[in-house]
């Protein structure tokens, strides 16, 4: 038998609002490939966080990444294993 369930997409922003107060001090973004989307529908959060981490399996995805990031913020990257 086949389910399927399905979840609310909300942006970031709504989250965030909904949520917290005040500055934020970390953020993690793990979508599991989407982080860039996840970013862009954050911006208002982006502004009032302090270090934001977020994992680019690509060159292509950490391109993206630093590209929604910059320049308010520093890229400090690290690759693991390949």
């Amino acid at each position: 038998m086949r389910r399927e369930d399905y979840v609310p997409v909300l942006p970031l922003d709504s989250i965030v609002e909904a949520a917290v107060q005040g500055s934020i001090a970390v953020l993690s973004v793990d979508a599991e490939g989407p982080d860039g989307q996840v970013l862009c529908s954050g911006s208002a959060t982006l502004e009032r966080t302090l270090f934001v981490v977020v994992e680019a399996n690509t060159a292509g995805e950490a391109d993206e990444i630093k590209s929604i990031l910059s320049p308010a913020s520093s890229w400090f990257g690290r690759r693991g294993p390949t």
